[in-house]
């Protein structure tokens, strides 16, 4: 256990400092523990996954609207494969002097001088050199000079803002995909590098960016040549927070930047039986969910949905299917009718003859007399 006593106590640190193993720090109104994984990660600010597979923007699926404009598209493909040990494989991005423009993130006014976080801030990527290998790229930055992060000093991390640099201890390997985090503590002026979840360079005395403009991926100093990162990125989040050691050991374990759509009880809606076989059909609503990893509603590409839609349908079946009945025969169609011609006489007691229909020939035979009453006069029956 580390005991440090500070005799400052600016702004309330979400986290221990970024020291591995068990940490604490005792200051003069509070006593922060780690111990353990968090179970959760926080919401970032912004995040791309860059599973688009092509265009010239990509997505923020934070929800906070941060969509980056690709400057163009023959510097920065998306239709390359990400990194093989993220959450997301399947789509990432590969920059040759390009750069992801995000105006709606002023780097002063939305991170620097942001007063409920002093500053602080933790940038995460997967990150896969290969024409700035063994050299400087950086793929964090703002549009005019302040922060500029990524490779520098023979291919090592490095984060700097605009003065006060420093690089990591690992100089990474072309073409290798690998895990990268900075964090950096704006009340106190200190930074951390991590490779693969690992500390490989830190605490460095820092200082504010010194800059203005707003967030680029890819590029700093809006994209100064020589300065650009060459190669391949997958995973990019922001937070303007300190993640804890645990929260990077993570992502660089593959975790979900975004949760899973939470899990969701319901009870039935619908039921059909048949002979033999049971079907129970359960749809789940947002209103009866229980969510597990985080209260946001995401559909398959982890885009915010209204809590008002309907979630996954669950179909259980018991029993084994039913034996079809047999179909019915058709039914014999009835024998037409013809009518015979009448011959017999009505007589004059007040009853007359009608002909008896022949149900069973089509050509005239014996006819029978069938007498009815009537009150009609007596008459001829017409031939």
């Amino acid at each position: 256990m580390r005991i440090e006593i500070r005799k400052k106590n600016p702004v309330k640190p979400k986290y221990p400092p970024h020291v591995p193993g068990l940490a604490a720090t005792v200051g003069l109104s509070f006593l922060a523990l780690t111990i353990g994984a968090h179970a959760q990660l926080p919401e970032p600010y912004l995040y791309y996954n860059f599973e688009e597979g092509g265009g010239n923007t990509v997505t923020d699926l934070s929800g906070n609207d941060h969509t980056g404009e690709i400057r163009s598209t023959a510097t920065a493909d998306l239709s390359v494969d990400g990194a093989p040990d993220g959450p997301t494989p399947g789509g990432g991005i590969r920059f040759n002097a390009g750069a992801i423009d995000v105006r709606s993130i002023d780097v002063n006014a939305n991170l620097r001088d942001l007063a409920e976080s002093g500053g602080s801030y933790t940038m995460t990527a997967w990150a896969k050199p290969i024409e700035s290998a063994g050299g400087e790229g950086f793929y964090f930055g703002q549009t005019n000079q302040g922060m500029h992060i990524g490779l520098r000093a023979g291919g090592r991390l490095h984060t700097a803002h605009w003065g006060a640099d420093f690089s990591a201890n690992t100089v990474l390997a072309r073409d290798e995909w690998v895990h990268t985090a900075f964090v950096y503590d704006g009340p106190n002026d200190q930074a951390w590098i991590y490779l693969n979840g690992e500390l490989d360079g830190g605490p460095f005395g820092q200082r504010a960016p010194n800059g203005d403009g707003h967030f680029l991926v890819g590029a700093t100093n809006n994209g100064r040549p020589g300065n650009d990162f060459k190669g391949c990125l997958d995973e990019v989040g922001l937070w303007r927070e300190m993640l804890s050691p645990d929260d990077i050991q993570a992502l660089a374990e593959g975790a979900e930047i975004i949760p899973p759509t939470p899990m969701a009880t319901g009870s039935p809606i619908a039921t059909r039986t048949t002979t033999g076989s049971t079907r129970t059909i359960r749809t789940m609503r947002p209103s009866t969910a229980t969510a597990m990893g985080s209260a946001t509603w995401r559909n398959s590409r982890r885009e915010p949905i209204p809590r008002t839609t309907t979630a996954t349908t669950t179909v259980s079946r018991t029993g084994s299917r039913p034996t079809p009945a047999p179909t019915p025969a058709p039914p014999t169609p009835e024998p037409i009718r013809k009518m015979t011609t009448p011959t017999a006489t009505a007589c004059s007691t007040g009853w007359r003859p009608i002909p008896e229909l022949s149900s069973t020939r089509m050509t005239p035979g014996p006819i029978r007399t069938i007498w009815i009453p009537t009150t009609a006069a007596p008459r001829t029956a017409s031939k």
